[in-house]
C-alpha cells in the first residue's frame, strides 16, 4: 500500500511539474483565437490581441499580452499596450474571472463606445463574472472619441480599482502623473444598474477640490442620469504671490448624461474678508464632440474693487491678483456670461456690467463688455 501510494504521490509531482514547465515549451501565440475566444465568452466583450501572448498556469494562472484592443475591431472600447493578469484557480473552476492582481499599461478607453458596450444586455450577464482584487491602470486616459481629445485634463492618470465584481461594490481611486491631482470615488452595488456614488477630486497645484454626493447610473443601461446629485466645491488659490489668495466655495445641483452635463443651480461664493461677491446662476456642458463644449451664465448683485485699488493706512498700494493663473487652458471650449449689478471704483460706480468669455484652448479671453458708466453713459466693447 505504501509503494501505491509513493507510486501516485510521484504520479501527481511529475504532472504538476508538467503544467508548470509546460507552458513554457507551449506557443501560445498560435493560441491566440482560443485564447481570446475564451476571454470573450467570460467578459462578453471581443478581444483581440495583436502582440506576443504568454500565458502561465501554476502556481497562479498568469497571462501576459501586448497590444490587446478590447471590443469590435471597428469602433474599439479599449486599446492597451500591454497587460499583465493573475486569475484566481477556485474563481475560473466556477466559470468567473476574478483577477488577484492586474496591470494595464498605457490603456487609451474611448468614452462613447464604452458607453455603448456597457448597455449591450450580454455585459449585464457578464458582470457578476469578472472582479478585480486590484486593478492597476497605468497612464490611462479617456478619450471624447476614436481619436478625440482626453475628457480628464490634466492626464495621464494612473489608476487603482477594486471590485469583488463588475456588479459592485467599487473602490477607485486616481492621480495623475505630476501628483498634484487626486480622485477618490465608491460606488455601491447595482442594483437595477444603479448604485450610490460618493466622490472627491482634489487639484493642489490649484488650490481646490470637489465633492460629489448622489446616485450613479450604468450608461445606456437604466434611462437615467449616469450621475445625479450634489456637488460641493471650495479652495482659496495664490494668485501671482503667497500673500494673495481668493477663496472660493459653492454648490450645484449636477446631471450627467452620456453626452452632456447640466448643473443648475450653480451658487458660488468668491473671496473672502469685507468683499466676497456671490454668484448664482447655471451651466450646460456638451460631451458629444472631440472637445467639451460649455455655455453657461453667473449674476452677482454687487462687488467692492477699493480693497485691491486704494492704498491702505500704511500707504501701500495692495498687491493685484494675477488673473493669468486662471486664464489657462481649463479642458473645454465654449463661451461664459458674467453679469455683475454694481462694480464699486475709487470715485466711481460702475452698473450693469456684462461681460462674456470665450473659452479655448489657450484659455479664457473676454469676447464683449458692455456696463452703465456714470453720466447715464452705456458703454460697448
Amino acid at each position: 500500500m505504501r509503494d501505491l501510494l509513493t507510486g501516485m504521490a510521484a504520479l501527481l509531482a511529475l504532472a504538476l511539474l508538467a503544467l508548470m514547465v509546460g507552458p513554457h515549451f507551449v506557443d501560445w501565440d498560435s493560441q491566440r483565437g482560443r485564447v481570446t475566444q475564451l476571454i470573450a465568452e467570460r467578459s462578453g466583450m471581443p478581444v483581440a490581441i495583436a502582440g506576443p501572448l504568454s500565458i502561465r498556469l501554476l502556481p497562479t494562472p498568469f497571462l501576459e499580452a501586448d497590444g490587446v484592443t478590447i471590443g469590435p475591431t471597428d469602433a474599439p472600447v479599449a486599446t492597451i499596450r500591454h497587460i499583465r493578469a493573475a486569475l484566481s484557480p477556485m474563481a475560473l473552476l466556477s466559470g468567473r474571472l476574478a483577477f488577484s492582481e492586474a496591470r494595464l499599461d498605457e490603456p487609451l478607453v474611448v468614452w462613447p463606445a464604452l458607453q455603448a458596450a456597457l448597455a449591450r444586455p450580454e455585459m449585464a450577464k457578464a458582470w457578476n463574472k469578472i472582479g478585480f482584487d486590484r486593478l492597476d491602470l497605468d497612464r490611462v486616459q479617456v478619450l471624447a472619441g476614436p481619436g478625440g481629445a482626453p475628457i480628464l485634463p490634466g492626464g495621464p492618470y494612473s489608476v487603482s480599482v477594486e471590485a469583488p465584481s463588475l456588479a459592485g461594490p467599487f473602490r477607485i481611486l486616481a492621480q495623475d502623473l505630476r501628483q498634484t491631482r487626486d480622485v477618490k470615488v465608491q460606488i455601491g452595488q447595482l442594483d437595477g444598474g444603479r448604485a450610490r456614488l460618493r466622490g472627491t477630486l482634489e487639484d493642489r497645484g490649484f488650490g481646490g477640490r470637489v465633492s460629489l454626493d448622489g446616485w450613479f447610473g450604468v450608461p445606456g443601461m437604466t434611462g437615467r442620469p449616469i450621475f445625479d446629485g450634489a456637488a460641493t466645491f471650495n479652495g482659496n488659490p495664490f494668485l501671482g504671490s503667497p500673500e494673495i489668495q481668493m477663496p472660493f466655495q459653492g454648490t450645484a445641483r449636477l446631471i450627467v448624461q452620456r453626452n452632456q452635463a447640466i448643473a443648475d443651480p450653480v451658487n458660488l461664493n468668491l473671496g473672502g474678508g469685507e468683499t466676497p461677491v456671490s454668484w448664482a446662476g447655471k451651466a450646460f456642458l456638451d460631451l458629444a464632440g472631440p472637445r467639451p463644449q460649455l455655455r453657461g451664465r453667473l449674476d452677482a448683485k454687487r462687488f467692492d474693487a477699493m480693497p485691491f485699488l486704494v492704498p491702505g493706512a500704511d500707504g501701500k498700494v495692495p498687491q493685484r491678483p494675477d488673473l493669468t493663473r486662471l486664464a489657462g487652458d481649463l479642458g473645454v471650449d465654449g463661451d461664459l456670461e458674467l453679469g455683475l449689478g454694481a462694480l464699486q471704483l475709487p470715485g466711481a460706480l460702475i452698473q450693469n456690467l456684462a461681460l462674456r468669455l470665450d473659452l479655448t484652448g489657450d484659455g479664457a479671453q473676454i469676447e464683449t463688455a458692455s456696463a452703465d458708466l456714470p453720466g447715464g453713459t452705456r458703454h460697448r466693447l
